[in-house]
């Protein structure tokens, strides 16, 4: 059976749509990321959600496979992306799907112990070449972008990090004044911003850390950055938590 459009509206595109059990999730994700009848952002999108489940199920065989999809979709993404087509809809919104695919990668390789794709670099050049920045793009960015700027301060390239901070605050600036011209922002859209500033925040702190200010030093460590870096919660997966801050410190 070809899991088609229809059925990925109906029954997975939001997360409320879908069934409780992170099994059942998973099968599903793995029928549509198959699908002959989907988008690549569709089946990207189906593989992003089955990223998170297995990690949080520790499926460590199915997580491998999503893996290796997502890096097979994302070239395809990724040139969609940047083509400036303007597409609504976060499962099919190519700019929104590629950071999605880059930051369900990260996750997964953090949790396999792979060597990291090099998607946070393309990615930052990536979303400079976009025509206009959604709200719902700043969650995922900041993530990636805070967790670049602290392990490069960890492994003392205070310098890069720096570069990383300056980095995300003229993406926030830009985020809220491509806002301006969305005529009503949803509920969830100001979540994401409120993650962005948080993860902002945490950084600033770092930078003025660095700078010898020691104000907020408080923010800019280790345990804050694993409660808001990662999708996946504190303390759903321990083996994610205890990589998640190996990766920090390298």
């Amino acid at each position: 059976m070809d899991y088609n459009d229809l059925d990925f509206e109906s029954f997975f595109y939001y997360e409320g749509l879908r069934p409780e059990s992170s099994s059942e999730i998973i099968r599903m994700a793995r029928c549509f990321s198959d699908s002959v009848s989907l988008s690549s952002e569709r089946k990207a999108s189906a593989c992003v959600v089955g990223v998170y489940k297995c990690i949080e199920s520790d499926c460590f065989e199915e997580l491998k496979v999503f893996h290796s999809k997502l890096r097979e979709n994302y070239r395809v993404v990724r040139e969609k992306a940047l083509s400036g087509e303007v597409v609504h809809g976060i499962r099919d919104d190519p700019k929104q799907v590629l950071i999605s695919i880059v930051t369900a990668v990260w996750h997964a390789e953090i949790y396999l112990g792979l060597s990291p794709f090099d998607g946070i670099r393309s990615l930052k050049n990536d979303v400079e070449k976009f025509d206009s920045l959604k709200p719902s793009y700043t969650q995922n960015v900041a993530r990636l972008i805070a967790f670049s700027a602290f392990s490069d301060f960890s492994r003392g390239n205070v310098s890069e990090s720096i570069n990383n901070i300056q980095w995300l605050e003229r993406f926030f600036y830009r985020s809220v004044i491509d806002a301006r011209n969305i005529s009503r922002i949803g509920s969830s859209h100001y979540g994401d911003l409120l993650k962005c500033i948080a993860l902002l925040q945490v950084c600033v702190a770092g930078r003025e850390w660095i700078e010898g200010k020691r104000k907020r030093e408080n923010l800019w460590g280790e345990k804050k950055l694993l409660m808001l870096c990662p999708r996946v919660k504190k303390g759903v997966s321990k083996k994610f938590d205890k990589r998640f801050l190996a990766s920090l410190s390298g």
